[in-house]
Parts: C-alpha cells; sequence; structure tokens
C-alpha cells in the first residue's frame, strides 16, 4: 500500500520519490531515441546501401508517398517522423484500457517498459527498423500513461502537498531532457547511432527496476474493470454540448499553433546541422546540444511566465487562458521569422548560434504560455460529465501537429531557409489568429452560456 500520509521525500509522500526516479529515466530513454531518429534515418539508414536491408519499408515508404508524393531521402525521414511522433500520442489511450480491463497496472507498464527496450535495441541494426518503431509505439502507450496516473493517488483530496509534488514531477521530467541530449545525441553523434540508441535502452532498464523497487510505496493496483459499470450523470445539456464542440475545434488549431516548437525534434535538427556556426570554444559540437540548451531555457521561460501571469493578476489585468494561448502562438511564430530572417541575413553562410538561442528563447516563452493554458482551458470549460474525456482528447493536438511537422519537414532541402521557416511562421502566425477569434466567442457571448451551464 502507498502510504498516503507519510513524508519520505522532501516532505512528500515517499512513493513520489520513486515515481520521479521511473518517470525522469524513462523520459531520458523516450527523448535518447527520438533526437537521434530523423538524424539516423538521413545521415545512415535511408542511404544507399542502407535502405535495402530494412524490412517493410517499402510497404511504409508507398503508403507515406500516397499521400505526399515523391519523397527525397530527407523528406521521407520527415514524413516518417512526423507520422510515428503523431501516432505514439494516440497509444496511452490504449495503454490505460489494456491495465484498467486486463494487465493490471504494474504489468502494463513492465510489458511497456519491455516493449520499448526492444525497440532501442532493434534500432541498432538497420533491419530492424520498422519493427522497432511498432515496438516503440506499443511500449510508449503502456508505459507512459499508467506511470503518471499513480502521481495524484497519492494524495489525499485535500492534502496541501499536492500542488508542489506536481511541480517536483515535471521538474524531473525536465531534467531528464536536460541530460539525454548530451549523452544520447553525443553518443550518437560521435560514436555512431546505435551506441546513442543503446544509452536509451539502459536509461528504461533503470527506470524500470526503480518503478519495481518502489511499488510497496505506491498506490495499490485498481481492481480490473473487466464489466462495463453503472453510473448516473448529470444531464449535459445544450451549452454543455455547445462548450464541447467549441473545444473539439480548438484542439486542431492548437496542433497548428505547435508546429514550430515540435519541428525542433525533427527537420530543426537537419537544418541547424547543415547551418548553423556550431563551433563551440574551438570545437565542433554535435547538433543534438541545442536541444539541451532548449530543456534548460525552457525551465527558466516557464518561471519568466509565471511571474508574469501573478504580477498581471495582482493588478487585475491578467488576459483569458485563450487570449494568452493566442499571445504564446504569435511569440512562437516570431521565433521562427527570427529564424528566416538569420538564414537570409547570412546570404548563404552559417548562421551564429546567438540566433538559436534567441530562437529557443522567444519560442519557449511562447509555448509555455500555450500548452498548460490549454489543458487549464480545457479543465475549467468542460462540462462536468466530460471533464476527463475532453482533458484527454485535447492532447489530440500533437497527433495534428506532428502530422503538418513531418510535410513541413519534407522542404528542409528543397527551400532555401528563410523560405522554410516563413513557411512555419505563416502556419503557426495563421493559428494564431484563428485562436484571437476563439478568444472572441469564449469572452463574449460564448462565455456567459458556458457560465450558464
Amino acid at each position: 500500500m502507498a502510504g498516503h500520509g507519510e513524508s519520505g521525500f522532501l516532505g512528500q509522500p515517499r512513493g513520489i520519490g520513486y515515481l520521479i526516479f521511473a518517470e525522469a529515466w524513462a523520459n531520458f530513454s523516450s527523448y535518447g531515441y527520438q533526437i537521434l531518429l530523423v538524424l539516423y534515418m538521413t545521415r545512415q539508414l535511408l542511404t544507399p546501401g542502407h535502405a535495402g536491408q530494412v524490412l517493410w519499408l517499402d510497404p511504409l515508404q508507398l503508403v507515406l508517398e500516397r499521400e505526399y508524393g515523391p519523397l527525397s531521402i530527407v523528406a521521407l525521414a520527415s514524413a516518417i517522423f512526423g507520422l510515428f511522433s503523431s501516432v505514439i500520442y494516440l497509444t496511452p489511450l490504449v495503454g490505460a484500457f489494456i491495465a484498467d480491463r486486463w494487465l493490471g497496472r504494474t504489468r502494463t507498464i513492465v510489458a511497456g517498459g519491455m516493449l520499448t527496450i526492444a525497440g532501442e535495441l532493434l534500432l541498432t541494426f538497420d533491419s530492424g527498423f520498422v519493427v522497432a518503431l511498432v515496438c516503440l509505439l506499443a511500449g510508449a502507450g503502456l508505459f507512459g500513461g499508467n506511470l503518471s496516473a499513480q502521481l495524484g493517488e497519492l494524495y489525499s483530496r485535500d492534502d496541501p502537498r499536492r500542488g508542489d509534488g506536481f511541480q517536483l514531477y515535471y521538474m524531473a521530467i525536465d531534467a531528464g531532457v536536460i541530460v539525454t541530449p548530451l549523452v544520447c545525441g553525443t553518443l550518437g553523434e560521435v560514436w555512431g547511432f546505435a551506441y546513442g540508441f543503446m544509452a536509451a535502452a539502459a536509461g528504461m532498464i533503470v527506470a524500470i527496476a526503480g518503478y519495481l523497487v518502489g511499488r510497496r510505496w505506491l498506490p495499490a493496483e485498481p481492481p480490473l474493470r473487466r464489466q462495463r459499470a453503472v453510473t448516473v450523470r448529470a444531464p449535459i445539456g445544450r451549452a454543455g454540448w455547445q462548450t464541447v464542440l467549441v473545444l473539439a475545434l480548438l484542439i486542431p488549431v492548437i496542433g497548428v499553433a505547435g508546429v514550430t516548437n515540435n519541428q525542433i525534434y525533427g527537420a530543426y535538427e537537419i537544418w541547424g546541422a547543415a547551418n548553423y556556426d556550431l563551433v563551440f570554444f574551438g570545437r565542433h559540437m554535435p547538433v543534438t546540444w541545442l536541444l539541451s540548451a532548449d530543456a534548460i531555457i525552457s525551465l527558466g521561460a516557464g518561471v519568466l511566465v509565471l511571474g508574469l501571469w501573478r504580477w498581471l493578476e495582482a493588478r487585475e489585468r491578467l488576459p483569458s487562458e485563450i487570449a494568452r494561448c493566442a499571445i504564446g502562438t504569435f511569440l512562437s511564430a516570431g521565433a521562427a521569422l527570427l529564424l528566416a530572417f538569420a538564414a537570409w541575413s547570412a546570404h548563404g553562410g552559417k548562421v551564429g548560434l546567438a540566433w538559436g538561442l534567441a530562437f529557443h528563447m522567444i519560442n519557449n516563452l511562447g509555448v509555455t504560455m500555450l500548452f498548460p493554458l490549454t489543458l487549464a482551458l480545457f479543465s475549467r470549460v468542460a462540462p462536468a460529465g466530460l471533464a476527463a474525456t475532453m482533458i484527454n482528447s485535447s492532447k489530440l493536438n500533437f497527433f495534428v501537429s506532428y502530422q503538418i511537422v513531418g510535410w513541413l519537414g519534407g522542404f528542409v532541402t528543397r527551400v532555401d531557409g528563410a523560405r522554410f521557416w516563413l513557411m512555419h511562421a505563416a502556419v503557426v502566425g495563421a493559428a494564431g489568429i484563428v485562436l484571437v477569434g476563439f478568444a472572441w466567442i469564449f469572452c463574449g457571448v460564448f462565455a456567459r452560456r458556458v457560465e450558464a451551464s
């Protein structure tokens, strides 16, 4: 049984320490292979002499070319990355169902971890690439959501430590993201991609071990729900269904708004490797190090944005959630515009790293406003009977976003850098304009209907 009332980790329930440990290493593992995927495909897997060895690559390429047309190596890599990254956000829904109905939480988490390890090890062989992606998708679905679901169960509803516990949890996730490019990225780019993928697999082994060691301090396994429970729900009403409709329409808009940010793990690495002046203290640095810088900047951006909201709230000038989402979207579009200007002003030469750091700073300020406030908005206005469904559905924005990321990434070697990033700025900026319209809807007549419901 998990000790809900005890203190064993920084004044928190003892179980949170094990969850934080497992989540940090699991993120090290998942980001470890993701940051290398596009580089691995473009530099090795899809090149002549390697592509012919990949089992089931031809059918996958045929399916993608039916959607996108003929694909170059870079375009094919971007399309595969976009498809994989979008589908991975659908898998936790299946994993939660399997845990609830069949396997139970612990066995599902362990099975997910083992499938992830198998996928990462298969990535070390060119022939196993497509099979590896299938294993990784299955592993992500079984492992991810079932681990984080236990965090809230460590606290009673009135436990004042809950907020600090969630903050510690997400700080651990960020810490894993900071370290990963320095380890897996460096191993993959300098020593060989196989070493980077093996390091990612080692991270998942550590995550599973930590989880199992601390299992006694975590919430008890809930009973399997093999029979549909009969529940009585309050009627949602007309205004409630109108709210659901507007939120559903908002999901793809948020997905489009996040395109620049989500491209960072895709074609941005290809563009950065070719266009940034990656000399750091007299030595050439791996392009994946920029992702560590991005994670560090993200932490600082979170602190700045939180301080800004509190400052505005104290002066009763705090905009609505959707208005702040629109502001964040325009900032992210501005970050893409900055890279477009940097590429144009370089006149075919190398772009200084200062431009890259400025891009990451502005983009992170934007997405720090966008994604957390999207969840806040959905949790606030969704009808009570559908709150959990709508909050989980909000994550489908990543499915939309990575589909666009995969398509746009195919242009990275077909157009110059200025036009490539202008395309991103235009797409994201258009989403910002639509969000302004949503802000008017929420703050006008529709908001009164929501309150009435």
